[in-house]
């Protein structure tokens, strides 16, 4: 994946992550410290883990869970 590419879809992810600050739903954006080429990546096994531990029983775990399964879809881990 280019590197222009990358930057886009992590564009996108901080600024649906900066849309559920904006409405309240998160109390930060949990990807705004995340930048292209600067962000070590997760191997499969290591993302697997990760989402292993995280609690989806509640609403921040969901939305841990909603980046997690993004970035790896989308490439960029």
């Amino acid at each position: 994946m280019s590197v222009p590419t990358v930057k886009q879809r992590l564009a996108a992810l901080r600024h649906l992550f900066d849309w559920l600050v904006t409405g309240q739903v998160m109390p930060v954006n949990p990807a705004a410290s995340v930048r292209a080429g600067k962000t070590p990546v997760l191997d499969p096994a290591e993302a697997r883990t990760l989402l292993d531990c995280i609690d989806v029983g509640a609403v921040i775990g969901l939305l841990e869970d909603l980046l997690v399964q993004t970035s790896q879809h989308i490439g960029l881990s």
